[in-house]
């Protein structure tokens, strides 16, 4: 061990707290009381000492005054490779910045009694490496997505080893033999392993954390509050009962993400939390009291909105959305039509576009504001707030397109040919909208497409492209704008995802309605990425999965579940279930939808479609045939292209038997077999 491994931390003029021996004075005359290092630990200074000692004594009274302050002092070094080269270390484990970088292997110097810590299993480590008062679990799932998030964008080998993982399973192991005894950082770390779960495809894992999530807190009472935080102009700066707050909030998203408006798969269903949303990430760093505000306050108030900070906004919005996949599963009221201006789908609309229209400047999608958040590492959140309010809209509105047979859908069935017309439109103009957002974030690299919700939202949309091509809009010039919108989609997959698996997922259920719906050309780009897969074209779920499609994460859960109990017993590990991750601007206008009443929805003022993505050649006809056909004639031997009606007739089929898991599926076509599904189209 080196001297300098152990020396004791100086003040700025090179002197030891408490210990300046005689000889290191310049000026015996002019000797101070304290010197400057003990004056910033707050610790009394034993004052300098005119007589030589030994180097231990020394040792030990600089250890007590770190020991009296309640600090550690630092041992630890830079690693072998850049004390070599004298370059200067980040001292991050297991690799530094520098050695990651230039790919290097990274040692450090092993303290006494310590192991080498250049080891990436936590199985050589203890524990008494994680800060005070940390638990351990915490610890290494931190460390673990530490380690992914700086790991290379050029990973791409399957077999390469997910960076992190071993301190994620560790992390894993420790929560669960203490689960029967929860403790606030054990449901911090569960929360953060669901973050690590479904960047690492393990979506059975995360569905199981986000029940045990919300049983800990319950049982923890976290979700119960205190008697004076009912008031909603009361200023709070306790910092225990943020951190507690933010934990149930964490579960009421995480819940909401995984259920998919299922209620069998929901733990909050319809409730939601009593306790203050999270304050301002500014007052929660600097611990400064904030006012409180409920979640109850947005329903009403269009001041509250605007005075949310980023993590508040997206409880509000997550909340929506969770309504929104609700109430497209439940049947049509039998009181009110669903165009009526009091119909729950009309006020629902209505809420979700008063939250866009008070969101704060600050959050609006710009690029100064983009350049702002991605300097404060927040892009990713920003993005995700908008991709979530676009999906919110078109999963909503995309009840009135062929084939997104939900249970709502039948209410469209005598609905005014206008009013399903303007709900087309609507849901389309959001569906490319989030092909702008795509386009928007590339300019700014992964961080912008941080959250996972990303690529299900833009798969969502590709899907709503399509569809709306197929069956209504059916021109050359919306088919060559649905064409680079798609290109764009499959780019995203392509760029986002380290690893094969993810990246193919999301392809192999996109491909395949290129292929059934005339964008054979885009699947034949891709063709050669792909290995040879059973395919299978799906718009949504059938009744038996609550309409959930296969890449809901219930679903996806079930089958690596379901992969897992097939396995035979010499392969059947628990590694053997993981997986190896435009915009509304203010001068744009969406697409208003009116109740045969006349009551139209505030719109802001100004706004309006893309040139490149309008549509007015559509004609009624165009918008009426939408209706699924009873019958349709296809003997005309010279059609070139199936027709809309044909269209039709395979999406609103494949939202019967086409949305099945790949598993429960017998032998369906390979790509080789394009010409078969082409000639079935006609």
């Amino acid at each position: 061990m080196s001297a300098s491994e152990t020396r004791p931390a100086q003040d700025g003029q090179g002197n030891t707290p408490g210990n300046i021996k005689g000889a290191q004075l310049k000026n015996l005359t002019n000797i101070r009381d304290t010197c400057r290092k003990c004056t910033r630990f707050g610790v009394p200074c034993p004052g300098y000492e005119l007589e030589f000692g030994s180097r231990s004594e020394m040792l030990k009274s600089a250890d007590d005054i770190f020991k009296a302050a309640g600090l550690d002092k630092r041992r630890v070094g830079s690693c072998n490779g850049c004390r070599a080269s004298k370059s200067r270390c980040s001292r991050t484990r297991p690799t530094c910045q520098r050695c990651r970088a230039k790919n290097l292997d990274c040692i450090y110097r092993a303290n006494a009694g310590d192991k080498d810590d250049s080891s990436v299993s936590p199985a050589d480590h203890g524990s008494s490496r994680a800060p005070e008062n940390t638990a351990p679990g915490l610890y290494h799932e931190c460390l673990y997505l530490d380690s992914l998030d700086s790991a290379s964008e050029s990973i791409t080998d399957l077999n390469y080893p997910i960076p992190g993982e071993a301190w994620a399973l560790k992390a894993r192991k420790m929560v669960f033999d203490e689960i029967h005894l929860p403790t606030v950082k054990q449901i911090m770390t569960m929360i953060l392993l669901c973050e690590y779960g479904s960047r690492a495809d393990q979506h059975s894992l995360v569905f199981m954390l986000g029940g045990c999530i919300y049983r800990a807190m319950r049982l923890l009472s976290l979700d119960n509050p205190r008697k004076n935080t009912q008031s909603i102009d009361q200023l709070t700066g306790d910092l225990e009962e943020e951190i507690n707050n933010r934990i149930v909030w964490a579960s009421y998203t995480i819940d909401i993400l995984l259920s998919s408006g299922v209620d069998k798969n929901s733990s909050w269903r319809e409730d939601i939390p009593q306790v203050p949303l999270p304050c301002s990430d500014k007052d929660f760093l600097l611990q400064s009291p904030s006012p409180r505000r409920f979640l109850h306050q947005s329903d009403s108030s269009a001041t509250t909105i605007k005075e949310l900070d980023l993590p508040a906004l997206l409880i509000i919005l997550a909340k929506l959305r969770g309504q929104v996949l609700r109430l497209i599963r439940s049947s049509p009221p039998s009181v009110t039509n669903i165009w009526d201006s009091s119909s729950p789908f009309m006020l629902l609309i209505g809420e979700i576009d008063k939250f866009y229209e008070n969101l704060p400047d600050t959050f609006q999608m710009t690029e100064l504001n983009m350049y702002i958040h991605k300097d404060q590492h927040t892009i990713g959140a920003l993005s995700y707030l908008h991709f979530m309010y676009n999906a919110a809209i078109f999963d909503l509105t995309r009840i009135s397109i062929a084939g997104f047979s939900f249970p709502l859908a039948a209410a469209f069935q005598h609905a005014p040919p206008d009013f399903r017309s303007q709900c087309q439109k609507r849901c389309h103009f959001h569906a490319m909208a989030v092909s702008d957002l795509i386009r928007q974030g590339f300019d700014h690299g992964r961080v912008a497409f941080d959250d996972l919700f990303c690529m299900a939202a833009a798969l969502e949309s590709s899907k709503i492209q399509i569809i709306y091509w197929a069956t209504i809009a059916n021109d050359v010039r919306s088919m060559d704008v649905t064409r680079q919108n798609l290109r764009t989609t499959l780019r995203l997959f392509d760029f986002v995802y380290a690893t094969q698996i993810g990246r193919s997922t999301y392809i192999r259920t996109l491909l395949p309605l290129c292929v059934s719906f005339g964008f054979r050309d885009i699947a034949e780009e891709w063709r050669c990425s792909q290995t040879p897969h059973l395919i299978h074209p799906e718009v949504t779920g059938s009744a038996e999965d609550h309409h959930l499609v296969n890449l809901a994460p219930f679903r996806q859960a079930q089958t690596q579940l379901r992969a897992h109990q097939e396995a035979s017993p010499q392969d059947a590990s628990p590694s053997s279930v993981s997986g190896h991750r435009t915009t509304l601007n203010p001068n744009e206008e969406r697409p208003p939808i009116l109740s045969v009443e006349g009551a139209a929805f505030q719109i802001p003022p100004g706004q309006q479609l893309h040139p490149e993505t309008r549509f007015d050649s559509i004609a009624v006809q165009g918008q009426e045939s939408a209706v699924m056909p009873q019958g349709m004639d296809t003997t005309d031997v010279e059609m070139t292209h199936p027709s809309v009606e044909d269209y039709i007739r395979i999406a609103s089929d494949m939202s019967e038997y086409l949305t099945w898991d790949l598993s429960e599926l017998p032998d369906l076509p390979l790509w080789e077999d394009f010409e078969d599904q082409n000639t079935s189209l006609t």
